[in-house]
């Protein structure tokens, strides 16, 4: 068996890069509550025209991962009955998995005088069944609403709003002008970096812009991306920089907030960045050590939430990719580990293609290690 791999073999499938536009933060925030929410929530998003599907579709393709995609409510009853609106939304849970978030869709039409009145209905109706919301409803409800709204949300459903998870105003993104677009090309990019394809250097140059951040404001994703780009372009060195540079980041804002699980995960992803780098410069002892750390995360993270499908998934696929480095000496435990706990969650959830795929890539890995062929096709037991 060689240890010769590709520095992206063995890189499973994180957060992908956010939605561009300014609300990057915004989009981790909410992906982080949707993921590990548990029964009901509402969270209130004032947003522009434009955004709001570019942030569904990211979040859906995340979710859907997770095992819990968003469930999408056009307001129909707009602008005539927005308050049968409500009540629909009341029978939902007798219809939908569980911890499936509830997505609506009322933002449209800012200006529309009969679909502001709608809004204002459906918004003092909502407050009206707020006990029976907290009851009854179990899942996280995402409202979206114009910018324009903020305050008379506020007013119109005080009760309903003092409940609220969050709320966050997203502003319609301000493109960069030409001028600071080329003083950045100019203005000293390593010469490896300018043979670079142009997916690793747009990766790479947002990464530059926020890393210097305070630690709580910088986008950890965009460092992820970055290291998967320049680790793609066989830009080692720099992907080893910028993997460093995305675990500082990630172990500082574990220090300001220790027990939070969502920064304990981006602390597994972040180490699991360093060991791609390190298993694809060949520095097996600095990627069996980071991948080692990792796990442990995960193995914790798994443990606080062992009906979470993403946390079962992320613990297989961390076995593998130490289970891959303790192959090389023979020692095939966690790969079987692998197996079996990737196997239990294709069973639980057999039309989910992401853990299919982390399931076949643990049986590879395991025959692998033994010289013999995958055993294609077949189920888990």
């Amino acid at each position: 068996m060689t240890s010769t791999r590709s520095c992206a073999q063995w890189s499973m499938p994180m957060v992908q890069q956010p939605p561009e536009g300014g609300f990057e933060d915004s989009a981790v925030r909410l992906l982080r509550h949707l993921e590990w929410q548990n029964g009901f929530s509402i969270v209130f998003l004032f947003v522009d025209d434009g955004q709001a599907e570019r942030l569904r579709l990211w979040l859906n393709q995340r979710l859907d991962f997770a095992g819990r995609p968003i469930h999408r409510v056009i307001p129909v009853e707009f602008p005539g009955e927005p308050g049968v609106l409500v009540e629909r939304l009341l029978t939902l849970p007798h219809s939908l998995p569980v911890d499936v978030p509830v997505w609506i869709d009322a933002f449209q039409h800012s200006s529309d005088v009969a679909w502001n009145d709608a809004r204002r209905v459906f918004l003092a109706r909502l407050n009206e069944r707020r006990f029976l919301l907290e009851r009854d409803f179990g899942h996280a409800l995402v409202v979206l609403l114009p910018r324009s709204f903020r305050q008379e949300a506020r007013n119109i459903a005080p009760d309903i709003w003092h409940v609220r998870a969050f709320s966050d105003e997203l502003a319609a993104p301000q493109l960069p002008d030409a001028p600071a677009l080329e003083e950045r090309e100019r203005g000293g990019r390593p010469a490896v970096l300018s043979r670079l394809p142009e997916q690793a250097v747009r990766a790479e140059g947002e990464w530059e812009k926020v890393r210097h951040h305070a630690p709580e404001r910088i986008n950890l994703a965009l460092g992820w991306s970055a290291v998967d780009a320049l680790c793609a372009a066989s830009a080692l060195h720099d992907a080893a920089t910028a993997a460093a540079a995305v675990l500082a980041a990630a172990r500082a804002r574990l220090a300001n907030a220790p027990d939070e699980s969502g920064r304990l995960r981006d602390l597994s992803v972040s180490l699991n960045k360093v060991g791609q780098v390190a298993w694809a410069r060949g520095a097996l002892g600095e990627a069996e050590a980071a991948y080692r750390e990792s796990l442990g995360l995960r193995r914790q993270l798994a443990a606080s939430g062992p009906d979470l499908p993403g946390a079962q998934d992320d613990l297989g696929c961390s076995l593998i990719l130490l289970g891959s480095v303790e192959a090389l000496r023979g020692e095939l435990g966690l790969l079987r580990e692998a197996e079996t706990v990737l196997g239990a969650l294709v069973r639980r959830f057999p039309d989910n293609p992401s853990y299919r795929a982390h399931w076949e890539l643990s049986k590879a890995a395991l025959s692998a290690a033994n010289d013999g062929p995958p055993a294609a096709g077949t189920s888990p037991a």
